[in-house]
């Protein structure tokens, strides 16, 4: 049977349709997912390890409010360190000078952690400890996230420091393993521990060069990486408490339940209509913004080297409202249009052509 073509939105709907909205595609589907399902147990628990260790750095030394994310809920006062004082947050009116700090007004923890994590799903490899983006590529994502939050009166200081957190973290993750939180079959061995081990991380600004860093535990601050303000003195002991490292193990022995093949298939069948319905109008919607951008770059005699780019474009204008399943996205709702142009602008694409996109797609725009 030859491949169904995605340019006729009727054919992208069908090939949707029996792939997860017909009851036998449903059966298919949950055969494939069995025979990678150690796949992606792996994957999973390395991605959970991950954004535990950022989002514990970012609580730790930022003040992130976790309790305002989707993430689960770290509480490092109670089940991660001995007590520390963190930053009060300022009440206008109430707290005193320098007892305190304000949020912007339009951003919380949860927009900031969406993006954080955008940012290093475009740094690191999904699935395993490699990176993936390296210097100018991953710069203008960097800086095109910074330049969001930097028009809703997020400090250019914190932005970086942000950016350092992430360096860092990453490089604990990519080059190093540690007792408790290294995943197996995917951490890599370190050499036998003296008293101090090392690990490489990117230079933050620059994402191409390493340098080599000292570490003793999980959490630490390194002189010459950490911030006067955003960090806390650590000391050689004690690391991480009991406490918190068997937090993350329930949480992802749990996630190993959810993706079980049983669980799945129930997940599926009860959504089924779904699929049939809200699914498949959105395969119609989409292959429509598709087929109408092709249209306009036909007219501009658009490369074909470029045109992805310009349909990644539409699609993102057409939905940066729209509150998907994909969580670590909502913050797009921030956005404007014309932030979006110039995201794209930045990337290569022609502003000429980009707003005649827009134009075309007023009646598409969720």
């Amino acid at each position: 049977m030859p491949r169904l073509s995605f340019k006729d939105w009727f054919l992208r709907k069908l090939r949707y349709y029996k792939t997860f909205a017909e009851l036998k595609g449903i059966e298919g589907v949950m055969v494939k997912w069995g025979g990678i399902l150690d796949w992606i147990r792996l994957s999973a628990s390395y991605n959970l390890v991950y954004r535990f260790l950022l989002n514990l750095y970012l609580q730790m030394n930022l003040g992130f409010d976790f309790k305002v994310t989707d993430f689960w809920n770290i509480d490092t006062q109670k089940e991660g360190y001995p007590e520390y004082q963190p930053v009060p947050k300022a009440i206008y009116g109430q707290t005193k000078y320098n007892e305190g700090v304000y949020d912007p007004d339009d951003v919380t923890s949860k927009e900031l952690e969406e993006a954080i994590w955008e940012l290093r799903e475009k740094a690191t490899e999904g699935d395993y400890n490699e990176y993936k983006l390296k210097g100018i590529p991953l710069i203008l994502h960097i800086e095109h996230i910074k330049s969001i939050f930097k028009k809703r009166n997020v400090k250019d200081l914190y932005l970086d420091a942000i950016e350092d957190t992430l360096a860092l973290v990453e490089g604990k993750i990519v080059n190093a393993s540690y007792v408790g939180i290294a995943v197996v079959g995917i951490a890599k061995v370190s050499k036998p521990r003296t008293s101090v081990s090392k690990f490489k991380m990117r230079m933050p600004r620059n994402w191409i060069q390493e340098i080599e860093m000292d570490s003793i535990k999980i959490y630490e601050t390194h002189v010459g990486m950490a911030r006067v303000g955003y960090c806390r003195v650590s000391s050689k002991e004690p690391d991480m408490r009991p406490e918190l490292i068997n937090r993350l193990v329930q949480e992802v022995d749990a996630f190993h339940k959810r993706i079980d093949t049983l669980w799945q298939h129930t997940f599926f069948l009860q959504r089924h209509e779904k699929f049939m319905l809200k699914g498949a109008q959105h395969q119609i919607h989409l292959q429509e913004i598709i087929n109408t951008t092709k249209r306009i770059l036909d007219k501009y005699g658009v490369v074909a080297q470029m045109r992805l780019t310009y349909c990644l474009f539409a699609q993102e204008l057409c939905y940066h409202h729209y509150k998907g399943h994909r969580k670590t996205k909502h913050y797009k709702r921030l956005l404007t249009e014309d932030e979006i142009i110039e995201k794209y602008v930045k990337l290569g694409c022609d502003r000429q052509i980009l707003e005649a996109i827009r134009n075309a797609l007023r009646a598409y725009i969720y």
